[in-house]
């Protein structure tokens, strides 16, 4: 293996360990409050937990944005049916303050440097692939919906 291929290996596997570090963390946060990872699989769907992921090396930037939705849409939920107790506080917005924090701790080099490896990660995997299928999907429903 050349040098440049064995950077390219370091660059995407560290930018997959940050990628379960920050799933993690944020998955830390929900869980204080009240969310579980089976409430979690229900919510954002699939097979595997956010930890069996992590665990495999499978925990995806596509994973971690349906994580975070799914943790959204669910203390939404709860801030909607909880809104009207005396001294309650939004769990949403409780959890987007904790993430806001700890992205800003992590600073600006640590970010930038997370954007250049999920660029070469985007680069070396297939992506383009999906991008093309997803475009095609995408042309057909818009030929189907508009007739």
């Amino acid at each position: 293996m050349n040098n440049q291929k064995i950077k390219e290996t370091l660059d995407m596997g560290s930018f997959l360990k940050e990628l379960a570090e920050e799933g993690n963390v944020k998955f830390g946060f929900a869980k204080k409050l009240g969310i579980n990872q089976i409430k979690l699989l229900e919510i954002e769907g699939g097979r595997n937990t956010v930890s069996m992921d992590i665990e495999n090396g499978t925990f995806t930037p596509e994973k971690l944005l349906a994580m975070e939705e799914a943790i959204k849409s669910y203390l939404r939920q709860k801030d909607i049916e909880n809104r009207h107790q005396e001294g309650y506080q939004s769990k949403l917005k409780i959890y987007k303050e904790k993430v806001d924090r700890w992205e800003e701790e992590k600073g600006d080099d640590y970010w930038e440097e997370r954007n250049r490896k999920w660029a070469l990660f985007r680069e070396k995997l297939p992506y383009n692939s999906v991008s093309r299928k997803s475009a095609k999907i995408y042309e057909k429903f818009i030929k189907l919906t508009t007739l």
